[in-house]
């Protein structure tokens, strides 16, 4: 993150490898992400990588996924009734294209198949354009194991070998 001042003309860095910041009403701190990082600092030049970063290590969040993917649902679903390109819906009665489709929320198992309900709900438009992008969701469990292989080689008559 770096400061310019019009008064010298300078450029001065305030904190390297900051990704995004947010200053205070009254220019004199910041709150700034760094890679995980995150920290509040003085607003001043050549402060170290590390300046005011925050202790999150015992920060916990509480999230009842059957209400977040609720509210989720439910604001795609307004989001498109206000946002989409044609106010007639392609001749659907967007309300009932919610009821038909809000039930099956309750019973979802996984992030994924929230955005799988979005995708068939605004694939009832009939749009050539409606994505869907995915959420935060964890990655699958990787097991590692082993990999099956050849020894490949070139032989005299112009083919290959495996040895």
């Amino acid at each position: 993150m770096r400061k310019f001042s019009l008064e010298s003309e300078e450029v001065k860095t305030i904190i390297p490898g900051v990704a995004n910041y947010r200053v205070s009403a009254d220019g004199k701190k910041l709150l700034y992400r760094s890679g995980n990082d995150y920290g509040i600092a003085d607003v001043k030049p050549d402060q170290k990588p590390d300046a005011g970063r925050l202790d999150m290590s015992g920060m916990t969040m509480r999230i009842d996924p059957v209400a977040e993917w609720n509210q989720i649902f439910l604001d795609g679903w307004r989001i498109t009734r206000d946002w989409f390109y044609d106010d007639g819906m392609h001749g659907l009665d967007w309300q009932e294209i919610h009821d038909l489709y809000a039930p099956l929320v309750e019973h979802l198992a996984h992030r994924g198949d929230l955005d799988y309900i979005l995708g068939e709900m605004g694939g009832e438009l009939n749009a050539g354009h409606f994505y869907v992008n995915w959420g935060d969701m964890p990655p699958p469990e990787r097991i590692d194991n082993g990999l099956l292989g050849a020894e490949i080689t070139a032989g005299d008559s112009g083919y290959f070998r495996i040895d």
